[in-house]
């Protein structure tokens, strides 16, 4: 007879009665801490918020200056610092604790920058060698110089935030350094703040760099040191480095970065207090956990910099050139330069390297969305939406492109690509400019025409008369107000009658235009006075 043996991992799970993840409780996770046990959980989050807020406006400094694993390199360091405090002093005083802290870090400091700027070894490779050394000279020292003594590698890695409630003296003193510290980085917000962006200028305004950089690696030192009995030299780092990393993403102004960083740092203090609760976890463990999970949440979902948005924007700006590449290929191809002119499908195939089914569907896409028509014949025509986006992005693309023969000095085969991908992020408010950088020309270096704004297509719209073209009927409205004297004087000198109604007969060179006045005499006005005459349009020319 055989017996089946079952698996170990069955064995492990049959005689586990607790879940993975507890049930969550609203009122004993939630609601029982703040009223029943409310002494042991103030002391416990206060302790928390202490070390968070501190940790997280420090931070905000050593992200800012490239320098956030210098802070893991000096919370491991301060373990050597601690054991040698304690054997030089043989206490275990705040005093001596503190001195020990600072010098490691200053120590760590010294030697990374030592070994980094005297030897061909990299910041990064620097960095991992001194604190993995100094680390490891700590454990050396606890383990075989302080036995008997309260003052174990346990302690110091992973924290006892849990026991605050029964030291609130070290409450109180973490509090201190907390208040300290955010006094000094108000105090001193504009020299950290230079020296963080720009030593080389700070030291020429007159500001010591070097001494601010290590009165900030000495603020950390006694911050960790503070913060490690609550939270352990290994979560100190997350404190130190999230909630500012998170801050960074969100604004780009170094005051309100502080500020979230700060907020950010206190509320993963509350929330991984109830997730510890809930989840019967370490309260330390899971405060730097809720704070990765808030840079997590940033990172993915920011305004600006998130990863989500980005994507999303990547997607909308890829569609949206993909339709202007349809329609500009739908104007380019027309028959005729009437608006409703149509384009065989089969034609705009060709032209965009598309296969039919592809074709099909995206003209099915285009037509839902108001831009195209399409009949049972396959004919695509423009719809009035679709044509002026299509006379947009044509304009667009011609006038980039005669601006890069013209006055970049780019050779008229190799514009075209450029055109093509500049055409689509060009905004109204510079296609405006390069038009009258380039004396609103009339044709492209391949002969066609430019399209026209839309609003100069209709009567009554108010422009100057540079932008007006061979054909035009305009009135005469004024002077523009940014007119310098000489090109008032010279407008003077023309002779032209305010409410005139005037024709434009020519652009030569299109450098100047050529315009008849009402009594039938022709006036010729060179760009500077064209660019400052305001007229009313009366009947443009409707060409393409």
């Amino acid at each position: 007879m055989s017996i089946a043996i079952p698996h170990p991992a069955v064995c492990l799970l049959a005689s586990s009665a607790e879940p993975l993840v507890r049930r969550f409780d609203f009122f004993e996770h939630l609601i029982e801490p703040w009223t029943r046990n409310v002494e042991f959980t103030g002391w416990i989050v206060a302790m928390g918020v202490f070390v968070a807020v501190p940790c997280a406006v420090l931070g905000c400094f050593l992200v800012l200056r490239g320098k956030a694993l210098l802070g893991d390199a000096i919370s491991h360091a301060l373990l050597a610092g601690l054991a040698g405090a304690f054997l030089v002093t043989g206490s275990r005083g705040a005093v001596a604790m503190i001195a020990g802290a600072v010098a490691a870090g200053l120590l760590t400091v010294v030697l990374i920058e030592l070994i980094h700027r005297r030897t061909r070894v990299k910041e990064d490779a620097s960095i991992a060698v001194v604190f993995s050394t100094l680390f490891a000279l700590g454990v050396v020292l606890i383990t075989r110089f302080t036995e008997g003594v309260d003052l174990d590698a346990h302690c110091v890695l992973y924290g006892e935030i849990e026991m605050s409630w029964l030291r609130p003296d070290r409450v109180k003193t973490m509090g201190g350094v907390a208040v300290a510290v955010v006094v000094a980085a108000v105090l001193f917000f504009k020299e950290l703040k230079i020296t963080s962006f720009d030593a080389a200028t700070a030291t020429a305004l007159g500001i010591p760099a070097a001494a601010v950089h290590y009165a900030l690696m000495a603020a950390v030192s006694v911050t960790v040191v503070s913060g490690m009995e609550a939270v352990g030299a290994i979560l100190v780092v997350a404190m130190l480095i999230a909630p500012g990393a998170t801050a960074y993403l969100l604004t780009d102004r170094l005051a309100r970065m502080v500020l979230l960083a700060a907020g950010l740092g206190a509320v993963s203090a509350v929330v991984g207090f109830h997730v510890a609760l809930w989840l019967d976890c370490s309260t330390a463990g899971a405060i730097a956990v809720v704070s990765f999970g808030m840079f997590l949440v940033t990172w993915l979902a920011s305004p600006r910099h998130g990863v989500l948005l980005r994507v999303l924007r990547r997607w909308q700006l890829a569609t949206r050139i993909a339709r202007e590449n349809f329609l500009r290929a739908a104007f380019n191809l027309r028959p005729s330069p009437a608006p409703e002119a149509v384009v065989g499908a089969s034609v705009l195939g060709e032209q965009l390297r598309m296969l039919p089914a592809d074709l099909r569907k995206y003209c099915r896409r285009l037509q839902r969305d108001g831009w195209i028509e399409c009949d049972p014949e396959d004919q695509v025509r423009l719809t009035d939406k679709g044509f002026r986006q299509a006379r947009r992005i044509v304009r667009a693309h011609r006038l980039w492109e005669t601006y890069l023969v013209n006055q970049v000095g780019i050779a008229l085969d190799h514009a075209h690509p450029d055109a093509e991908e500049i055409e689509h992020l060009l905004s109204e408010r510079l296609l405006d400019r390069v038009d009258d950088l380039l004396g609103h020309p009339v044709h492209d270096p391949h002969g066609k025409r430019i399209p026209r704004p839309p609003e100069l297509l209709a009567a009554g719209a108010e422009t100057h008369l540079a932008r007006l073209r061979e054909g035009d009927v305009a009135l005469i409205r004024g002077i523009d107000g940014s007119a310098t004297g000489e090109v008032l004087s010279r407008i003077a000198a023309l002779a032209l009658p305010l409410g005139a109604e005037i024709q434009v007969v020519g652009q030569s060179g299109e450098v100047d235009w050529t315009i008849r006045c009402p009594d039938g005499t022709q006036r010729r006005v060179d760009h500077p006075l064209a660019d400052a005459i305001r007229v009313e349009i009366r009947r443009p020319v409707l060409r393409a």
